[in-house]
C-alpha cells in the first residue's frame, strides 16, 4: 500500500515538473511577443517627452519573466529532487526519470547546448530590450 501511495505520490510530481517546465518555457515566448508588441506599438504611437520611460517599458518585462523564468527553474529542479528521492524508495535504482539522462549526461553537449540556448535567448532580449530603451528614449 505505502508503495502504491508512493508511485501515485510520484506520478503527480512528475506532472507538476512538466507543467512548470511548460509554463518556463511559455516566459521565453511571452517576453519576446510582448516586447516586440510594445515596441511596435511605442514606433508608431507618438509618445510625450514627459513620458519617455515608457521606452523602458520592454526592458522591465525582460527582467519580470526572467525573474519568472528562474523561479519556475528552481521549482522544478526542486520536483527533480524529490522525484529522485521518491525512485529510490521505491527501489528504483536505475531511474525512470529525466533527470537521471540529465544528471548523467551534463558534459554531452546536446544537454550542454539546451542550457546555453536558453542563456543566450536571455541575453539577446536582455540586450534588445535595453537596446530599443537606449535608441528611442
Amino acid at each position: 500500500m505505502n508503495s502504491q501511495i508512493q508511485m501515485e505520490q510520484y506520478a503527480i510530481v512528475r506532472h507538476e515538473m512538466f507543467e512548470q517546465m511548460k509554463l518556463r518555457d511559455d516566459c521565453i515566448k511571452f517576453v519576446a511577443v510582448a516586447n516586440a508588441a510594445v515596441a511596435s506599438w511605442l514606433m508608431t504611437n507618438p509618445v510625450n517627452d514627459s513620458q519617455q520611460i515608457v521606452y523602458w517599458l520592454p526592458l522591465l518585462l525582460t527582467l519580470v519573466f526572467f525573474v519568472r523564468y528562474r523561479v519556475f527553474s528552481s521549482r522544478i529542479h526542486m520536483r527533480g529532487i524529490y522525484s529522485l528521492e521518491l525512485e529510490k524508495q521505491l527501489g528504483l535504482t536505475d531511474g525512470i526519470g529525466w533527470q537521471h539522462y540529465w544528471n548523467a549526461n551534463r558534459g554531452n553537449i546536446v544537454v550542454r547546448s539546451v542550457s546555453t540556448t536558453d542563456f543566450f535567448v536571455w541575453i539577446l532580449l536582455f540586450l534588445s530590450a535595453g537596446w530599443f530603451g537606449l535608441t528611442f528614449a
